[in-house]
């Protein structure tokens, strides 16, 4: 993902985050940020990754979104709006705080510093709009081996290889695809006795063409 501060030199991005009144923060794993986040305030993951949560009345909790650095968050472009909800750092963390209202009225516009900030900023957008969708497209599955297979292929076809590597571990995982770690450790290993995949720890290998599960390598 590209960085909101790309091509842009040291005097630049100090003259951008001074003239913004940029906010920097670092956090430890564990640290919710939820109350960092009012009014029109965007935040960027500068290093580490955090999470957006939701505990729902039962108690059960699902990642919602899953960002890593570079990445966007923040009340304009991210459903936080109830108690249900939290922002979780998943390790430490350093981020960035800029109110929307200081970006779209930014008093110099016409540097060309700021025009390569904001063309930066409309990559990240897009490319947060691409794995939102991703994330609908999964989520719209029927059965949690349909899941697990469109994930994986995701993965492939981002990385252009057969063999992928999970960014996080199977809890996380279920989490992510919002099904019961069980069930899906199961159906992983149905999956692997029906040679539709090898796995080991959190390498991948896929053994088959396409979603139609007819053809295998």
């Amino acid at each position: 993902m590209a960085n909101v501060f790309e091509n842009l030199s040291v005097k630049e991005k100090r003259k951008l985050m001074y003239t913004m009144k940029v906010d920097s923060m670092k956090v430890k794993k564990g640290a919710s940020l939820i109350k960092e986040i009012r009014g029109d305030i965007i935040g960027i993951v500068d290093e580490g990754t955090i999470e957006i949560k939701r505990t729902n009345a039962n108690g059960i909790t699902t990642v919602v979104e899953r960002l890593e650095e570079n990445d966007l968050f923040g009340s304009t472009i991210s459903y936080i709006d109830n108690e249900e909800y939290d922002i979780v750092a998943k390790e430490d963390a350093s981020l960035y705080f800029f109110n929307y209202k200081d970006i779209v009225n930014y008093s110099e516009m016409h540097r060309a510093y700021y025009q390569k900030f904001m063309k930066n900023l409309f990559i990240i957008m897009e490319e947060k709009i691409r794995r939102k969708n991703e994330r609908i497209q999964l989520l719209t599955q029927k059965t949690i081996r349909e899941k697990i297979l469109s994930y994986f292929e995701i993965m492939s076809t981002r990385n252009n290889s057969k063999t992928i590597y999970l960014p996080f571990g199977f809890s996380e995982l279920a989490d992510y695809l919002a099904v019961n770690r069980s069930a899906l450790m199961r159906e992983i290993k149905s999956l692997k006795e029906e040679g539709f995949i090898e796995s080991k720890n959190k390498k991948i290998r896929l053994l088959y063409y396409n979603t139609s599960f007819s053809k295998k390598l």
